[in-house]
């Protein structure tokens, strides 16, 4: 308590108005969320490099009061000049977001339902009605997996010289005003107020900036696609590079998503990838889609979303970018291990986490065998008559080509799997 009062003591001053801060921060949010805002509290990666640009830490960025105030802050600016302006009938560039595809979120709808959380579809769909379904979840296994699925499911946010809301935000009027030093959309209408204020802008000069902000706008937008796919390629090599320092090493994590292909898994350290179905040798797995599963037709084991896992690093494509794992011991997916499964021995099973907040590994020796498992070729394995061929993961960008699901057990055709996930960041 001591320590905490001294480290405190020279923003004294400054407490009252931070503890006022804190207060608001809660008011916005909870009036945000009454009227149905859609949070996607996805854990975004803290990537630590080095001096020579090799990663030495990998985890989930904190998500602290600090982040919370700024961005309940900066949410309620943007919303308050987007409205102002909006009535000011000047040109002006906004952050708009369309309702989501029909199609797409009945898709969603279905899987929900068949997780045991039923969702409210009205027409015209409300975000509320998306909220309602995350908070269902929340803490829950299902939470990661369902909010990404949903994610995938709406449209993605784009700039616009027409005031249409922001369904996500649940925004009848939204801009992206607060960053001009790092974003041009901000800038540009940083510039437009300032020169409404100064001189006005009425005649001729309205025409000519509708012009220049119709153009803004689909170059931001398209600009800003450019830049999301950078930033995921970027992170994914990172986290190969990490990860291929820890090869032969087991982790714990999730079941992320599951293909006709196999299963993607996620770690806490925000990390995931890949157990191919030609690496499950102990049963042949058929990929249940309704209900986005793998069955075993013999032992009735089943892997889906959600479930946890322990796995093991079996290699890294730093070209690529592609991560492989294999399961660590023979575990069903429901009701715990299955007959068959591999047991590590008599001492105490390790924390899932260490010191620091990163997953906690334990080392298998290389080269020792796989209780049940099938002889390996060439340390890649034998593929199974009747196997899915190496196969691409879907996309998850917020827009993808399709909705929740690959298409009845095929798996689309191409060559490796990739571990890109959506981005969260920007709303």
């Amino acid at each position: 308590k001591g320590e905490m009062d001294e480290s405190l003591e020279k923003y004294r001053e400054f407490m009252p108005m931070l503890q006022d801060m804190a207060e608001l921060q809660k008011i916005l949010m909870d009036k945000r969320s009454k009227r149905g805002a859609v949070d996607f509290d996805f854990p975004e990666s803290k990537i630590v490099l080095d001096k020579l640009g090799k990663p030495v830490y990998i985890g989930p960025y904190p998500r602290e009061i600090a982040n919370r105030v700024i961005e309940e802050f900066m949410l309620a600016c943007n919303e308050t000049v987007a409205e102002h302006m909006y009535w000011t009938k000047v040109p002006f560039i906004y952050r708009v977001h369309e309702e989501p595809d029909t199609q797409k979120l009945k898709a969603f709808s279905e899987f929900s339902f068949n997780m045991g959380v039923p969702m409210r579809l009205t027409d015209p769909v409300q975000p509320k009605s998306l909220q309602e379904v995350l908070e269902k979840v929340k803490g829950r296994n299902e939470e990661l997996i369902l909010s990404r699925l949903l994610l995938r499911s709406m449209m993605q946010a784009r700039y616009s010289p027409e005031s249409i809301g922001h369904f996500g935000l649940a925004a009848k009027y939204y801009s992206h005003f607060t960053s001009p030093i790092r974003r041009y959309p901000d800038l540009m209408i940083h510039r437009s107020i300032k020169e409404f204020i100064n001189k006005g802008i009425e005649g001729e000069r309205v025409k000519v900036l509708s012009g220049l902000v119709a153009e803004a706008s689909t170059n931001s937008s398209d600009m800003e696609r450019v830049a999301d796919d950078a930033e995921r390629d970027l992170d994914a090599l990172k986290k190969a590079e990490y990860m291929s320092l820890h090869v032969g090493e087991v982790f714990e994590g999730i079941i992320s998503s599951v293909t006709g292909f196999g299963i993607f898994v996620i770690l806490p350290n925000t990390i995931e990838g890949l157990v191919h179905i030609t690496s499950l040798y102990d049963d042949y797995y058929v990929f249940n889609e309704v209900h986005m599963k793998l069955e075993g037709e013999n032992s009735g084991k089943t892997y889906s979303l959600g479930d946890k896992l322990n796995v093991l690093v079996a290699k890294v494509d730093l070209d690529s970018h592609d991560i492989y794992f294999e399961l660590e011991e023979k575990e069903g997916a429901e009701g715990g291990k299955a007959p068959g499964g591999r047991t590590r021995g008599k001492g105490p099973r390790p924390a899932t986490t260490d010191a620091a907040g990163a997953p906690a590994k334990t080392m298998r020796t290389a080269g020792s065998p796989r209780t049940g498992s099938a002889p390996r070729s060439g340390g890649q394995g034998k593929p199974r008559t009747g196997a899915g061929p190496k196969t691409s993961r879907p996309s998850t960008s917020s827009k993808p080509k399709t909705g929740p699901g690959t298409g009845a057990g095929k798996a689309p055709a191409s060559k490796s799997p990739s571990s890109r996930r959506p981005s969260t960041k920007k709303k």
